[in-house]
């Protein structure tokens, strides 16, 4: 009698989306026996800390013995842990608004420009934000703040001004393809105020301007006393080791 062999394909498919408890090891099933031996003698008590409640917005990550348990059905409800061998972490699905201060920028022209915005995200799937970033809300936040000051930094004010629209999309787009990885989506990138430094000098620091010289011959000349101040501080300006005398007719 023969027996019906697998196909290469269907052996290696089926063990890819196998549950990882279908195939623990000896020393894995032992600490899941010996959990569920705990649970039993503890139990009412031990109850408290098996049941977690997820609700309408999260989604639960399940890991037994540090492998995600994927055929576990997803949503909002109450699960039930094993405290000694799952961990059960929640993610949040809305979406966020991310708030960025005011950065200070050195545009192409060059001029220096303080700009803020603020982009919109929200995790589109739950496993790797988990498992392929430790934060995603931190990681987000320090990378849309480095992407927004490259990319301003390449642009002139005037481009920043009449096309805020197409460099906030550009934002985005080198955004998402880096996010894309961590299982977040960047919905919406939006530019809010762009302000110029501006130096303001005020006016007791002003230095005024220095007369024409027509002008200040004629004010020499009207006035002879101007000429002696004028060669008394020009004389005090160097002065010497030997003494002079100045006199005036």
């Amino acid at each position: 009698m023969s027996v019906p062999l697998k196909k290469p394909e269907e052996s290696v498919a089926s063990d890819t989306f196998k549950d990882p408890e279908d195939n623990l090891a000896r020393g894995e099933l032992f600490l899941l026996v010996l959990s569920v031996l705990c649970l039993l003698m503890t139990f009412p008590i031990s109850l408290c800390f098996c049941l977690q409640v997820v609700t309408e917005y999260e989604e639960p990550v399940i890991m037994r013995f540090g492998h995600i348990r994927k055929n576990v059905s997803r949503g909002a409800g109450v699960y039930f842990i094993l405290p000694c061998t799952d961990t059960l972490t929640k993610v949040d699905m809305r979406t966020k608004a991310l708030e960025l201060p005011f950065q200070e920028i050195f545009t192409k022209d060059p001029l220096v420009i303080d700009v803020d915005g603020v982009v919109y995200y929200r995790v589109q799937d739950a496993f790797l934000a988990v498992t392929k970033v430790s934060d995603a809300d931190v990681a987000t936040n320090l990378l849309a703040k480095a992407i927004m000051k490259n990319t301003l930094g390449t642009q002139t004010l005037s481009h920043l001004i009449s096309d805020r629209e197409k460099v906030a999309k550009e934002i985005q787009v080198l955004l998402g393809n880096i996010t894309a990885d961590w299982g977040v989506t960047i919905e919406h990138v939006e530019i809010k105020n762009v302000k110029t430094r501006v130096n303001v000098v005020s006016p007791g620091n002003v230095t005024p301007q220095p007369r024409p010289v027509k002008e200040a011959s004629i004010f020499l000349q009207d006035s002879p006393v101007s000429i002696q101040f004028r060669c008394l501080k020009a004389d005090g300006a160097h002065p010497s080791p030997h003494t002079s005398t100045i006199i005036f007719t």
